[in-house]
């Protein structure tokens, strides 16, 4: 379990800054990790985003629980240093120990059976090794799936993790403290604007930004509106029939209201799923000449079945197909149109009024709703309690059948990329499909490693 120590250099300057430095690399020095690597299991893919083509992703193959390490006590840095960017964190421990570990790689071509050569790599995770007190191990690593870099406390495997000295964790915190005055000194310097400035005028490229998959988001939330309406759904038919024997009517029908109600916003759900589905392809494949504010009436404004049939138009990777109303999924759309206009629009609709007649001094109530709907069974009606799970799967069969069907008629690579993303909340990098940009996550490693004095080294060995 010993260790191989990686000697830092100790700075002459005198500043604040710089003695927290060389105090963490000599208290705390950087430990050598075993580079050996494989290939990733099929059964952790799972904890990234789906592959593009031609990519492989390969992990260290050895963990410290697999030299004898325990262990003793595991936490987000954000969660111990106050809610500071990763970024900063991230300059700030390569501020002292250099470039990181890469945790996980990605290539941009698989090795195949003819033997093709990878022509770049993409470190997606990263992480520190660290030398404590008493024997043990600080590991930091920044996971593809963790919103924050975790720090990890390993103890040799004999010690008891519930009862390792009190020594051991007063190093621990003193690490902490160390690490967090240095984070301050880092942020107080720290632009995102300057970052991102940094970033467009190296790689010649607009600021790389993240989106949220509102399309995969809405989606999620419709489906899980039908499963709680469904769970209500077992207890509430009991409870429906034991309020009604007990001439408790209007209590039991504030349940179905209440079902009712959750199938409608599962109906709503996925309709705001489908516009933002169409959103997000506008933002970015939207053609460069129609960039501008005056086509905003055509482009962002215009009703939703318009904007549908004009992708193809407006929007690079449909030059093998168009979108028409003669397909299938459109027609369907067609039928539900006017439902989902007069239930985001809260129009008053002949469904929504009642009329009241008059004979002997009888009064006679009219719902046109319930007419409507012995006329007209196949027709969706906005009052909540006339929307039942049939129409709430109706409309996700139909949000489903758009989007397969527009996916279907974009050309390979804008095909490829669009289902890289579908089935995520978010959408971290873009636009990721050009040719050029396949490589723009390497550009910014090597862009980096050029600043910093790494160019072409992975954790300090030529790649």
């Amino acid at each position: 379990m010993n260790k191989k120590i990686i000697k830092i250099p100790v700075s002459k300057k005198n500043t604040n800054k710089q003695k927290i430095i060389d105090k963490l690399a000599l208290k705390y020095p950087r430990l050598e990790r075993d580079e050996d690597r494989e290939i990733i299991p099929p059964e952790e893919e799972k904890c990234y985003s789906p592959h593009l083509l031609l990519r492989e992703r390969i992990k260290l193959s050895k963990t410290l629980a697999d030299e004898g390490y325990v262990k003793f006590h595991s936490c987000y840095l954000n969660l111990l240093l106050g809610n500071c960017l990763n970024h900063v964190m991230y300059r700030a421990l390569k501020g002292v120990y250099g470039f990181p570990d890469i945790l996980t790689l990605e290539f941009f071509e698989k090795a195949s059976e003819e033997g093709s050569v990878p022509r770049g790599a993409q470190p997606i995770e990263w992480g520190y090794l660290l030398q404590g007190g008493g024997g043990s191990c600080y590991e930091i690593e920044k996971r593809y799936r963790e919103d924050s870099p975790n720090i990890i406390h390993w103890v040799p495997h004999k010690e008891r993790p519930e009862e390792i000295s009190p020594e051991l964790q007063k190093d621990f915190f003193s690490f902490l403290d160390l690490f967090s005055q240095l984070v301050i000194i880092v942020d107080r310097n720290y632009s995102i604007k300057e970052e991102q400035k940094k970033v467009s005028e190296g790689l010649g490229i607009p600021n790389l930004r993240g989106v949220t998959n509102f399309y995969f988001q809405n989606f999620q939330a419709g489906r899980e509106m039908i499963e709680l309406a469904e769970e209500l759904l077992l207890e509430a038919e009991d409870l429906q029939r034991d309020l009604l024997s007990k001439g408790r009517w209007i209590e039991s029908s504030n349940i179905g209201w209440k079902r009712g109600t959750l199938y409608v916003s599962a109906i709503a759900f996925f309709l705001m799923a489908l516009e933002g589905f169409v959103n997000l392809l506008y933002k970015f494949l939207l053609k460069p000449q129609f960039d501008h504010e005056v086509y905003e009436r055509s482009i962002w404004k215009a009703d939703l079945d318009l904007r549908i049939l004009q992708l193809p138009v407006y929007c690079k990777g449909f030059s093998n197909a168009g979108i028409t109303p003669d397909d299938t999924a459109y027609k369907q759309w067609l039928k539900i149109r006017p439902f989902r206009n007069n239930l985001l629009h809260s129009n008053i609709t002949e469904e929504n009024e009642w009329i009241t007649t008059v004979e002997d001094c009888f009064i006679f109530t009219y719902f046109p709703l319930r007419h409507l709907k012995n006329k007209k069974k196949k027709e969706m009606h906005t009052q909540h309690n006339s929307i039942n799970k049939d129409d709430a799967v109706r409309v996700q069969q139909i949000v489903e059948q758009i989007v397969t069907e527009i996916i279907e008629k974009m050309d390979k690579k804008e095909k490829t990329w669009v289902r890289s993303w579908i089935g995520e909340f978010d959408i971290s990098w873009f636009p990721g499909i050009e040719d050029e940009d396949y490589a723009v996550s390497l550009n910014a490693t090597l862009l980096n490693n050029k600043i910093t004095g790494n160019e072409g080294k992975f954790n300090g060995k030529k790649t």
